[in-house]
């Protein structure tokens, strides 16, 4: 489903019945475990502002980090940083 996005926005097909379903449910079940949000602060694909109004969503509790000096490839941009607060979210 993560090409969904790309292949509605470009693509020349209309999405699915199946497809349209899985948009209009997805997002609205809460999250069961506890989750580690990470987001590049100058990500120029998707605005460091989506994860306000997250936390309801996630009754185990949502640990939600902003990476200054990365983008939307953090994991590239500052792998030490990415690494450490994967690290020491599982192990907490």
């Amino acid at each position: 489903h993560a090409l969904t996005y790309y292949r509605q926005k470009y693509g020349d097909n209309p999405p699915s019945e199946q497809q349209r379903q899985f948009l209009s449910e997805f997002g609205k079940s809460p999250i069961e475990v506890p989750t580690l949000y990470l987001h590049g602060e100058n990500d120029g694909c998707i605005g460091v502002d989506l994860q306000v109004g997250m936390t309801e969503l996630f009754p185990k509790g949502l640990r939600s980090i902003r990476i200054e000096g990365a983008g939307h490839f953090l994991q590239l941009e500052k792998p030490d940083l990415f690494n450490q607060h994967v690290t020491d979210f599982l192990k907490a």
